[in-house]
């Protein structure tokens, strides 16, 4: 079983408050996970999607980076099938970068996902100090001459 931390507030289907933190009561037999709050997304980057297609248990599957969405998504071309929102995307380097939140209606090859910020992480005390002190570093390193 689970317990609800947190939630975003999706307003529509594909939306950037599309996302939920959750707590399992047992132990889970996965390792965890990098969580990288700064990934670019650079246009054409290789990506592993994580999803339960189906409902056949969890599958990978690889795709491409596309482009910014006005409203802080980012486009990919990787499977989007039922089942797989909410999963987990990774970077080149095995990191958390985002979560896949849906599909372009009729296409399961051209997905969005929904990068991973410091905000969803502001319920879960170990995980909320690292994130702040990642965005810190970057918000330095971009004011840095």
């Amino acid at each position: 079983m689970f317990s609800v931390v947190d939630t975003g507030e999706a307003q529509v289907e594909v939306d950037p408050g599309d996302w939920a933190i959750l707590k399992v009561k047992d132990p889970v037999d996965l390792p965890a996970l990098e969580i990288n709050l700064t990934y670019q997304f650079d246009f054409a980057d290789p990506i592993v999607r994580l999803g339960n297609d189906y409902s056949k248990g969890i599958i990978l599957s690889t795709g491409y980076v596309g482009q910014r969405t006005s409203n802080d998504l980012v486009t990919c071309l990787t499977d989007g099938h039922p089942g797989v929102s909410g999963g987990g995307v990774l970077n080149g380097d095995g990191q958390l970068v985002g979560i896949p939140i849906g599909r372009m209606q009729g296409d399961y090859r051209f997905s969005f996902i929904l990068p991973l910020r410091a905000t969803m992480f502001r319920k879960v005390p170990q995980l909320a100090a690292r994130t702040i002190e990642i965005v810190a570093t970057v918000s330095a390193a971009v004011r840095t001459p």
